[in-house]
């Protein structure tokens, strides 16, 4: 969620959760952004491993499960998941006669 870099900014921290389903109703994506800002230095604007680690906890806490099943979602998960839209077919931009 974070290569090439060595940190995280809070966009990814928040796909992240969507993309690993930490997101319901007892973890808001409001959540995830409150725990981003709680666990970032202050005027820092991405995290590091060990402040990602933080926010795992935060996650485990908020949800109720312990922190290595958040851990072993996280793990389980495919990497980012990049969805866009297909165009529709046009008969004239497709027709190549």
């Amino acid at each position: 969620y974070c290569a090439p870099e060595q940190t995280m900014d809070g966009k990814y921290f928040v796909k992240l959760a969507k993309d690993c389903d930490l997101i319901d109703a007892r973890l808001k994506e409001r959540d995830v952004d409150l725990a981003f800002m709680k666990i970032k230095e202050r005027e820092a604007r991405r995290i590091t491993y060990a402040q990602f680690l933080e926010g795992l906890v935060i996650f485990a806490n908020k949800k109720g499960f312990s922190v290595d099943e958040i851990k072993l979602r996280v793990m389980a998960s495919d990497g980012p998941g990049f969805t866009g839209t297909l165009p529709e077919a046009n008969k004239f931009h497709d027709d190549k006669s």
